[in-house]
C-alpha cells in the first residue's frame, strides 16, 4: 500500500499535466478530459488507501506504524498541494468563474450543458479532488503529532 501511494502521486501529476499539453483549438477540452480519465481513478485510489491506512493506525499504535503513516502522508500531502497550485488556472476558471478549462478567452465554448458538465468534472478532478487528499493527509499528520507523546512514553 505504501508503494502504491508513493508511486501514484507522481503519476497523477504527470497524467494531469498531459491534459494541459494539448491545444485548445476552438475551446476543445479533450486533452483536459484525458487528464481526468487517467488521473481520476488514481486520485480516488489514493484517497481510499489513505483512509484505509488511517483506519489501520487507529487499531495499532506502534512507532513503526506511526513512522510509515507519516512517511506516506507527508509526500502525498506535498504532491496534492503541488497539484492544486499548478492546476489553479484550470480549476479556478471552471469552478469559480464558470468558464472553459482553456481559459477565459474560450468561455464562449463552455455554454452548452454538455460542455458545462465536462468543465465541472475537469475542475473537480484538477482542484477539489487533490484537496480531499490534502485534508485526509493533514488530518492523519495532526493525529500523529497529537499522539506522539503517548507513543514515545511506552
Amino acid at each position: 500500500m505504501i508503494f502504491v501511494i508513493l508511486l501514484a502521486m507522481p503519476a497523477i501529476l504527470v497524467f494531469q499535466w498531459l491534459g494541459t499539453l494539448g491545444t485548445c483549438t476552438q475551446g476543445a477540452d479533450g486533452p483536459f478530459m484525458s487528464g481526468v480519465v487517467l488521473s481520476g481513478p488514481l486520485l480516488f485510489l489514493v484517497s481510499v488507501l489513505l483512509l484505509i491506512r488511517w483506519k489501520r493506525t487507529q487499531s495499532t499504535q506502534s512507532i513503526d506504524t506511526e513512522f510509515y503513516t507519516f512517511l506516506i502522508n507527508v509526500p502525498a500531502c506535498l504532491f496534492a498541494i503541488l497539484l492544486v497550485i499548478l492546476n489553479y488556472p484550470i480549476w479556478s476558471e471552471t469552478l469559480l468563474f464558470w468558464g472553459s478549462p482553456c481559459g477565459p478567452d474560450y468561455s464562449f465554448y463552455a455554454q452548452s450543458a454538455e460542455a458545462r458538465l465536462r468543465s465541472i468534472i475537469i475542475g473537480f478532478f484538477y482542484g477539489p479532488m487533490p484537496g480531499i487528499v490534502i485534508v485526509i493527509s493533514l488530518f492523519q499528520i495532526g493525529v500523529l503529532i497529537r499522539r506522539a507523546p503517548s507513543i514515545r512514553n511506552r
